[in-house]
């Protein structure tokens, strides 16, 4: 690479240019690139060299025949000066990686429970490996300094606990750990960690480690010893591909970076055990009990920060996929994250909070969204649902806004009873002719199919509830169609609902449906819904087909003459769900 105009180089290379000693290292020792200039930089061997333009050592006389250069040692100094521009990672004469920061005995030493963080961020085989894209942060001007230090022999043994609670009030998890400092208890550390939605269990464990590795002294080798060996694992076997990723798809990606840049500032081996029993068992139930007593505290332990020579940002090219460079795109590796949605974000408080008092049970925000891209309902339905909880149908407030003019704020409200047009009032509070009667018509149908089991009025946040019903007929799971039952009962019936209420305002102008077609479109719907059932099952569609035992379960109970239907029904023709009600035929 050249020297003289080489872009990583501070800018008092520039200043050198113009100066005598650089006139005649371009025209006398035609130098052009940094080799060349490393090669005149080392060039005086000869043990009995004076700093002086007078010097006549062998060295300097080798210098000057072969260029004609009146001051050898004056040249060899500026080709120096040239170098000590260049940030360490260029500057050639830097010790190679390679010799540094190896694990112990090599990779052998990660055979079998034990295993040596690799601190090397060396990458081997050809050129194409170096590059790396979606990077964050400022270009470094050097490198992480994995030199050599002096390591004591005496290796430090640190054992980790944990513990988790759910909060009172709020998402999320508080995890506590508890870091125990054998022979040196001084040092001990209760740990916590208030976690946001999806984040693993090992999340309070890994920061309690960057803080061991940050307190621990510097130069003493480490034994950390930890009860689970998915932690041990992401910190030595996955690393490599985590970070060949970028970590997309890893919660608390900035919290697990981190640690492995606190990992690579100590100077000495680290290593990880898995406890076993009974080595080592009262100083893991000592790690416990700070586990415990870290939960008390009051306020969350702050971040330990890496250096950011230490970290490894972006994700390799030569490794990237299609897949992956989307992945990152998305996730907002080029650009800021686009903001939340405050409709969104409500819905979801809403959804969270209906699951927590109807089941007692806590959910995140990545298992609503998947739950609503079930294959169970139709796509319809999983449009509609979509549109639910991001509140993006255009009723109600969405049009009572200062820059609407009159004739178009009109329709913020219902033309029935005057109240503001929500989708909460749309799906259970509006009283022209349709959410009630479709709503009752469900509440038979579940009856009957339960047998008298309880019924919920349905509101927004229940109707996305019941859309999270547990998968049935897979691996583990029962082949109770029950819940998949009130699933599709409930979405078809409040998709319906949106429909009649769209046709009557837009198309109808604002005309009242008779309840004996609302009864005739509901039955039609589920009838509809039942057939698509009946198909799913073909075994043309290989892994995507439904299992037959597991529709007939969904729809036992329903069905219209149902003792007189064949054991598999499956593939007759005239299925019909069974209502108690007459179809008056002529109208719907």
């Amino acid at each position: 690479m050249p020297i003289w105009y080489h872009f990583a180089a501070s800018p008092r290379l520039r200043r050198l240019n113009g100066s005598a000693p650089a006139k005649c290292l371009t025209e006398r020792h035609n130098l052009r690139l940094v080799g060349e200039a490393v090669d005149l930089a080392i060039s005086i061997t000869d043990p009995s060299h004076v700093d002086s333009s007078q010097c006549e050592c062998y060295s300097c006389m080798e210098i000057e025949r072969g260029t004609d250069c009146p001051h050898p040692n004056r040249c060899v100094k500026k080709a120096q000066e040239l170098l000590d521009t260049l940030p360490t990672k260029w500057d050639p004469r830097s010790p190679p990686f390679d010799s540094l920061a190896r694990v112990p005995n090599g990779d052998d030493e990660n055979q079998g429970t034990d295993r040596y963080f690799n601190r090397q961020a060396i990458v081997k085989g050809n050129i194409a490996e170096i590059f790396r894209i979606f990077t964050e942060g400022d270009p470094l001007e050097g490198r992480a300094s994995l030199t050599h230090f002096p390591v004591r022999r005496d290796e430090q043994r640190i054992f980790f606990g944990k513990a988790k609670k759910l909060p009172a009030i709020g998402d999320g998890t508080i995890f506590g750990a508890g870091v125990f400092f054998k022979n040196d208890e001084a040092r001990n550390l209760k740990i916590r960690y208030d976690s946001r939605q999806g984040s693993p269990d090992a999340s309070g464990v890994i920061l309690a480690i960057a803080h061991a590795v940050a307190k621990a002294d510097k130069h003493s080798p480490l034994a950390l010893v930890l009860a689970s060996d998915t932690t041990v694992n992401v910190l030595t076997k996955k690393l490599s591909d985590l970070e060949n990723c970028d970590f997309v798809g890893i919660e608390d990606a900035y919290l697990l970076k981190n640690t492995i840049g606190i990992l690579r500032e100590h100077k000495a081996p680290i290593r990880f055990v898995l406890q076993k029993e009974p080595v080592g068992k009262d100083d893991a139930r000592k790690a416990d009990i700070l586990a415990r007593e870290a939960l008390l505290l009051v306020c969350p332990s702050p971040l330990v920060e890496a250096s950011h020579t230490f970290l490894i940002s972006g994700a390799r090219l030569s490794t990237m996929s299609q897949a992956l460079a989307y992945k990152l795109i998305k996730k907002g590796r080029n650009g800021n994250q686009p903001p939340a949605r405050p409709r969104t974000e409500d819905t979801l408080r809403r959804v969270k909070t209906e699951t927590l008092e109807s089941t007692g049970k806590r959910i995140s925000d990545p298992l609503i969204w998947r739950a609503i891209r079930n294959p169970d309902l139709s796509r319809q339905a999983r449009y509609f649902l979509w549109m639910l909880l991001h509140d993006a149908y255009k009723v109600g407030s969405h049009w009572n806004r200062d820059t609407m003019p009159p004739e178009l704020k009109a329709r913020a409200r219902c033309a029935e009873d005057g109240q503001l047009e929500t989708m909460e009032h749309i799906l259970s509070e509006c009283s022209s002719p349709g959410q009630k009667e479709i709503w009752r018509l469900a509440q038979t149908l579940w009856t009957k199919k339960t047998r008298n089991g309880k019924w919920r009025q349905p509101s927004t946040p229940s109707i996305l509830v019941n859309a999270m019903a547990p998968d049935q007929g897979k691996k583990n799971e029962p082949d109770d169609g029950t819940p998949r039952f009130l699933k599709l009962l409930t979405t078809e019936s409040a998709h319906l609902i949106w429909k009649l209420r769209c046709e009557r305002v837009i198309r109808n102008e604002n005309q009242k449906l008779s309840i004996t077609e609302v009864e005739n479109r509901w039955l039609k719907a589920i009838n509809d819904r039942l057939k698509l059932d009946q198909q799913l099952t073909n075994t043309k569609l290989g892994k995507k087909a439904i299992p037959r035992n597991l529709v007939k379960e969904t729809w036992k109970g329903t069905l219209h003459a149902e003792h007189a239907l064949p054991e598999d029904w499956i593939g007759c023709t005239g299925v019909l769900v069974g209502m108690s009600f007459g179809i008056r035929r002529g109208e719907g």
